[in-house]
């Protein structure tokens, strides 16, 4: 499954929708089918509420079915273990898809940890370092995402292998593209997300390089 989407926090709310549909179906109906299909009638009459369209109840359940095997298959290791292999394709759209779609379900992971997913940074650190701009461009966004946590592992790991691809991309000239590049600097630095976007507004990008490159 590979979606193709900006990276964005609408995007990764979409990708929750049917683990929260299915929580409040879960809630409202009881989660056995049978049960749920026999009690409907008693419910209706102690609730004094008209019958139901005929199917309604059946098309719920096979709702709640639907959305739970679209949550298990955002949720299969193996989905994400496949998009870390074609992270490494040959070719460059492959790649490109690939680090698209696991930077959505690694939001998702991070946002939701109770679904249990597990998305290794490691992959996107990589793409640093690559000599195609795509690869740059979608690893850097997916880590500007990731490193709001600010996890020290990951922001060691972003400054022993990829530093000085970092502050190259921080210094694109076009400030889409030079931003996620800063925010990963001025993390590693300890500066605050508020203060480093002011700071680059105020043209002090080298500062943000600076104590960055400092920062043990």
């Amino acid at each position: 499954v590979i979606v193709d989407c900006a990276p964005t926090a609408e995007t990764v709310r979409l990708l929750a929708l049917p683990s929260t549909i299915r929580t409040y179906l879960e809630r409202v109906l009881p989660g056995h089918r049978r049960l749920a299909r026999s009690i409907a009638p008693v419910l209706r009459r102690a609730a004094s509420m008209p019958p139901a369209p005929s199917g309604v109840l059946e098309a719920v359940l096979e709702l709640t079915d639907e959305l739970g095997r679209l949550h298990d298959l955002l949720a299969d290791p193996s989905v994400v273990d496949d998009l870390v292999y074609a992270m490494r394709d040959p070719a460059a759209e492959v790649r490109n898809n690939a680090t698209r779609a696991l930077a959505l379900i690694a939001g998702l992971a991070q946002r939701r940890p109770e679904l249990g997913i597990r998305v290794p940074f490691e992959p996107f650190i990589d793409l640093l370092n690559s000599l195609a701009w795509t690869d740059r461009n979608k690893a850097s966004l997916a880590l500007m995402q990731l490193t709001e946590s600010r996890d020290p592992a990951m922001l060691a790991a972003l400054k022993a292998r990829a530093f000085d691809s970092i502050v190259d991309i921080a210094q694109w000239t076009n400030p889409g593209h030079a931003v996620p590049g800063v925010f990963m600097l001025a993390r590693m630095a300890g500066i605050s997300d508020a203060d480093a976007f002011a700071m680059y507004e105020r043209g002090e990008k080298e500062k943000i390089i600076e104590a960055a490159r400092k920062r043990t």
